[in-house]
């Protein structure tokens, strides 16, 4: 097996099922072909099965599972190391290594939330229409007032539950071509139409236009 280069840091978010309940954000610090450490504001047991993506600029998606090897609590925020099962080492270590020169070549400014899960993309105000449906249901209008390569910030009056799966259609402003993505609602503003969705399981055509819009946005700031 190839040794693979070695960030200090992935900063790359993801959705994490455990046990089959439904998905929670959590971010990736660090991944290796055996284990993987990632931090969120969520629970999970030691020896709970859990599953997730590993989605980051520049390298092909992974399914990664495993089990809740160890945690620990740094105020709000835990950090959790996962013992990682029946997965292609080799596909980890090209992923790795392509995500790192993908870095090198394209960097990127982290942006701080303050909820202690670092976003690696800024948030983009916008004004747009975005059709959306919870996965199984009609399709509805919402808006949408910032996007960020990872992420959403939608405008609706109708109640969605978060943890809720969505689908989503938009055009970013100053383009042509519809966008369809899956997001999760990973927050709700109380008293507010606004709730938070955070992107999974994008193409890399789709990531790439958003990556390209954010950088439009943010190559000044």
């Amino acid at each position: 097996m190839q040794e693979a280069l070695k960030p200090s840091s992935l900063e790359c978010p993801t959705m994490v099922s455990a046990s089959g309940a439904s998905s929670v954000m959590a971010i990736i610090e660090e991944l290796t072909p055996k284990t993987c450490r990632l931090r969120s504001i969520n629970v999970f047991k030691i020896g709970e099965s859990v599953s997730f993506d590993f989605t980051l600029r520049g390298a092909q998606m992974l399914q990664l599972s495993g089990v809740v090897a160890s945690t620990a609590l740094n105020g709000t925020r835990r950090s959790y190391t996962i013992a990682l099962q029946d997965i292609d080492e080799d596909r980890i270590v090209a992923a790795l290594d392509a995500a790192q020169r993908f870095a090198i070549a394209h960097p990127v400014r982290d942006v701080h939330t303050g909820n202690g899960l670092t976003r690696a993309s800024a948030r983009i105000p916008v004004q747009m229409d975005v059709e959306y449906r919870i996965l199984g249901g009609p399709l509805k209008l919402g808006h949408a007032t910032n996007v960020s390569s990872g992420g959403i910030l939608l405008n609706s009056e109708d109640q969605i539950i978060v943890g809720s799966a969505v689908e989503l259609k938009f055009t970013l402003p100053g383009t042509t071509r519809p966008l369809t993505v899956h997001g999760r609602v990973v927050a709700h503003q109380h008293e507010s139409p606004n709730y938070n969705m955070a992107f999974y399981s994008v193409g890399a055509e789709t990531r790439a236009e958003l990556e390209a819009f954010v950088a439009s946005h943010t190559k000044d700031a």
